[in-house]
């Protein structure tokens, strides 16, 4: 494999509000979740993740789902939401970023 191909794509967080979604985790979910983000750095269309529409996809984490966009050519994946499945999770998905 090269160097190219093992290239692990960039984890950014888009806002306060992802932050502090993350922070009210509990703590061994908050600890699923982080690593969950690592894994997406390595492989962001690993199995188990869905496309929702585009370049916007989703992975689930226990009850919680991660809502990112992907951006191939910037090597990054923006994460615009980690949230507690429910009714309004996929609400609007597109207003994240």
């Amino acid at each position: 494999m090269s160097d190219a191909e093992r290239q692990e794509y960039r984890i950014v967080v888009r806002g306060g509000r992802v932050a502090r979604e993350m922070e009210r985790l509990p703590g061994s979910d908050h600890r699923r979740v982080v690593a969950a983000l690592r894994s997406l750095s390595e492989n962001p269309r690993r199995r188990g993740v869905i496309r929702l529409r585009g370049n916007t996809y989703r992975f689930r984490v226990g009850d919680f789902r991660i809502i990112y966009r992907i951006n191939d050519s910037a090597r990054s994946v923006v994460i615009g939401a980690v949230r507690r499945r429910n009714e309004g999770t996929y609400r609007d998905f597109r207003r994240l970023f």
